[in-house]
């Protein structure tokens, strides 16, 4: 999650969602900024935290990226079920899973006008997804 949040935040020059704080201390500064809980959200871990505590709470569905990787057809059929939405055929989830795959969002992402020009301001990484 840090990493992740240097790579959105760093090209934009600032801390998203902060006004008084600057990257001076490069790296270093936002690894300390972030364990200190001085950026967007807090410290990372209250934040996860305080979803955690509503884990069983019937509106709340947690998805991990790890279980997405491994098996993204059980996830989706996970998210269906959580969104009562039983009733897709066979062949409606099969298309989720083929449109909402890492090679297809790789494939838009690079097709993506938006994205490249932010890329080419250095306002985000060269590979997004």
């Amino acid at each position: 999650q840090m990493i992740s949040m240097w790579n959105q935040v760093y090209g934009m020059g600032f801390h998203y969602g902060t006004e008084n704080m600057t990257f001076e201390g490069g790296w270093d500064g936002f690894v300390e900024d972030w364990m200190n809980g001085d950026v967007e959200n807090g410290q990372y871990f209250d934040h996860v935290a305080s979803w955690y505590s509503r884990k069983d709470d019937p509106d709340v569905l947690f998805v991990r990226f790890e279980d997405l990787k491994r098996d993204a057809l059980d996830v989706i059929l996970q998210i269906s079920n959580f969104l009562g939405t039983e009733f897709l055929s066979p062949e409606h989830i099969q298309n989720v899973t083929e449109l909402t795959s890492f090679e297809k969002m790789r494939q838009a992402d690079e097709q993506d006008f938006g994205l490249r020009f932010m890329r080419w301001l250095g306002v985000i990484r060269r590979t997004h997804v």
